[in-house]
């Protein structure tokens, strides 16, 4: 599988915010550059309305895989769906958390984490002894470059709720196997005491980086 450069940025910083001791990013990167304006991120951020369509000032839908070292054995498996802007600001990525006694690639194993079905949210950032809680993490970086996350601060997502609608095969272009559409509202912290109340989400996105 090849390594798509244009994930090293993003990478060098879910390093840094997620997963201690990350070592590698496996994505797929597309051989198509045809955009598809059906893919989008919306929401009520702090009831403020927010929508980037992939094509408009240069946002995309993107899929990629992340791996790295569990705390204790194990790799943690990271699937994600993005969709962002050139510079990664007021961009949003949901990834789909598993731990496992190795990474999980194969598209059996990774179509087994895109379920139809609700999810409960996973944490990155436990202090505890865990490994790491199994989950759905979303992370949103404003306008300014700061990144917001349901796992980080207090990680508190009591009323919050996460479900796949619909998850489907890419039959448009080859960037990603499948196109998966969430529906979501969530609490999201800085780690500084503040947070964004996210509603009303909704995300259709390229998704499911395997082997």
């Amino acid at each position: 599988m090849k390594t798509n450069k244009l994930f090293a940025t993003m990478l060098a910083l879910l390093c840094v915010i997620g997963i201690s001791g990350c070592d590698k990013e496996d994505t797929e990167p597309g051989t198509e550059s045809a955009l598809n304006t059906d893919l989008y991120f919306e929401a009520d951020m702090n009831g403020k309305s927010l929508f980037l369509p992939e094509g408009k000032d240069g946002y995309v839908s993107e899929a990629g895989a992340y791996y790295g070292p569990a705390k204790t054995t194990g790799c943690v498996s990271r699937q994600a769906m993005r969709l962002k802007g050139a510079d990664m600001r007021k961009s949003l990525e949901v990834s789909f958390i598993k731990w496992s006694e190795t990474c999980i690639k194969s598209c059996s194993q990774v179509e087994e984490m895109f379920k139809v079905s609700s999810y409960t949210f996973g944490n990155l950032e436990t202090t505890s002894d865990e490994r790491v809680i199994d989950g759905v993490l979303i992370r949103y970086t404003d306008v300014d470059g700061k990144v917001w996350s349901s796992d980080f601060g207090s990680g508190d997502q009591t009323g919050s709720s996460f479900r796949i609608v619909e998850h489907i095969s890419n039959t448009k272009d080859k960037n990603s196997k499948k196109i998966t559409t969430t529906e979501f509202s969530a609490k999201l912290y800085d780690g500084n005491g503040n947070k964004i109340d996210l509603t009303n989400g909704k995300m259709m996105s390229r998704s499911v980086v395997c082997e």
